[in-house]
């Protein structure tokens, strides 16, 4: 964490990105949300490592990301596409959590489309039809006519969030997994600065990329992977935050280390879920000297209440970079040592400390 310009992306570039790449077994993602001349800051370092970032917009010009990729399947099960699906449907209402009939439409909608398949990957689109339509299906038999209409509402009220997310973000979401979605490169910048900030397109790739990226490296524990996410409170400050939760331990038996960038603790709401884990979280968190020093960590008085009780560092204390996962403590050890405590003030001597100690000349 660190205010702007205080050089977060520097220190998490050089640190946490490139240097780590210097040995044999790493890779490294990063979710690159800085624009640079109208791409990611992260577009050229990819380049470098011999391979192209993965482009996200807005229109149907950039890259695909199929929320019922096989490949998430293949990491956390049906369930996890069913957990992802709930995520976006969320994220697509601003953060309002679907209601316990309209989770059930939708895991029946899901379960229907993936039956129904036929040997292709299904797509959003599919699911669309299924929502709310329960007619003969054979696993509700008992329910009463009331409880059927009510689940058949539920899945009308989803139906009509999903479409309007597919109507703005057709080429996004709409239709298989682009062929230049991959992890064989050492860098993979899945590029999303082309991306509005307002809306749910942000946090859905990284939601989306988030479960692919897990699928994949499921069966391919070749390297170690350090997956860095810009404007990392979308993660761990909005509905994403069920999706770490969840897939914590898959994380660390895949060897992934998880780094969220932000400016301050404030940037999750004191209300949401992840504020209290957040702050509780300490095992393999690393202290970054990324922004001015105050009593807080942070140079605005928002992020006093988050930092203060967090950490109870000393009043010098640099802002914190919070890093979960396999980041050896060692690394993190070494960056507590080195550069992180200010230097203490120099101070002129006294004329009677000098004139009690004559070999102690003045500074």
């Amino acid at each position: 964490m660190g205010d702007v310009g205080a050089g977060k992306s520097s220190h998490t570039k050089s640190n946490y990105v490139v240097r780590p790449l210097l040995l044999n077994g790493r890779k490294a993602v990063i979710f690159d949300k800085k624009d640079q001349n109208g791409e990611g800051e992260y577009s050229d370092t990819t380049r470098h490592y011999g391979f192209e970032p993965i482009k996200f917009t807005a229109d149907e010009s950039g890259t695909t990301l199929n929320i019922l990729d096989p490949m998430i399947a293949r990491g956390t099960g049906i369930q996890g596409q069913a957990r992802l699906l709930n995520i976006v449907t969320r994220l697509a209402r601003g953060d309002q959590p679907l209601d316990g009939w309209e989770e059930e439409a939708l895991r029946a909608a899901l379960r229907i489309t993936v039956e129904r398949a036929e040997g292709r990957a299904p797509v959003l689109a599919d699911v669309l039809p299924n929502l709310g339509n329960i007619v003969g299906d054979a696993e509700y038999p008992a329910l009463s006519a009331t409880a059927r209409d009510d689940l058949h509402k539920a899945g009308l009220s989803v139906k009509w969030t999903l479409n309007g997310l597919l109507d703005e973000y057709a080429g996004l979401l709409d239709g298989e997994t682009s062929k230049t979605v991959d992890l064989h490169g050492k860098l993979t910048a899945f590029d999303i600065s082309q991306l509005p900030d307002d809306g749910p397109a942000v946090p859905v790739v990284m939601a989306i990329g988030n479960m692919w990226m897990l699928g994949r490296l499921r069966s391919e524990r070749d390297s170690a992977t350090t997956v860095v996410y810009e404007e990392g409170w979308h993660m761990i400050g909005g509905p994403s935050a069920q999706l770490i939760k969840a897939n914590q331990k898959l994380s660390r038996g895949l060897g992934i280390s998880n780094v969220f960038v932000m400016h301050k603790g404030t940037d999750i709401p004191v209300t949401h879920q992840a504020w209290p884990s957040s702050r509780k979280h300490k095992p393999s968190s690393c202290t970054g000297n990324l922004g001015p020093k105050t009593p807080s960590g942070v140079s605005r008085p928002s992020g006093s209440p988050w930092k203060r009780p967090a950490r109870s560092r000393p009043s010098a204390t640099g802002t914190t970079s919070m890093n979960t996962g396999h980041t050896p403590k060692r690394m993190c050890n070494t960056f507590a040592r080195h550069g992180n405590a200010p230097s203490p003030t120099p101070t002129r001597a006294s004329p009677s400390a000098t004139a009690s100690k004559p070999w102690a000349a003045p500074k």
